[in-house]
Formats: structure tokens, sequence, C-alpha cells
């Protein structure tokens, strides 16, 4: 029976980290998308002007805007929904080049 709760716990951990490590990949591919339609520029705009915002992020931005924050705190995005911010614009300006 230990051994069924332990493979559960496991299991249950390496499917989330699988969903968020799609749900990042989908991100990417949306970024893509956006180039296939001649709309990146605005994207990259938009994330300029959400990164260059200092009250993003910040508490005092409340909750009305925690939707949008997409920092990543951690070094590691294993457990983040979104890719960085940083990692989002490299890409997108690559797809321009």
């Amino acid at each position: 029976m230990g051994v069924g709760i332990l493979l559960y716990v496991v299991g249950r951990i390496l499917g989330y980290v699988l969903q968020m490590f799609v749900s990042r990949q989908r991100e990417y591919a949306a970024d893509a998308a956006a180039k296939t339609v001649g709309a990146s520029r605005p994207l990259i705009s938009a994330l300029e002007k959400i990164m260059s915002n200092p009250g993003i992020g910040s508490e005092s931005a409340g909750a009305a805007l925690g939707f949008m924050c997409t920092a990543d705190p951690e070094p590691s995005d294993v457990f983040a929904t979104h890719p960085a911010p940083e990692k989002r614009l490299a890409a997108l300006r690559a797809l321009e080049d």
C-alpha cells in the first residue's frame, strides 16, 4: 500500500511538471503564430510595456493585475506556466530576424 501511495504522489508531481512544460511550449507556439499573421511587433511592444512598468509584479499592482504578472522569481521555470518575459521577448525577436 505504501508503494502505491508513493507512485501516486510521484505520478501527480510528474503530471504537474509535464502540464507546465506543455503550457510554456504553447506560449512559444502562439508567439510563432503571431509572426505568421504579422502580429509579432505589437506583441513585442506589449511585452516591453508590461516589463517596463514597475508596478507589475509588485504588491502595489493589486489583485486586478495579478493574472498579467509573468515574472519568474525562481531561477528554474519548471513549475512556471508561462516562459519568463525575457525569454519570450528573445524568442519573438529571433522570429523577426
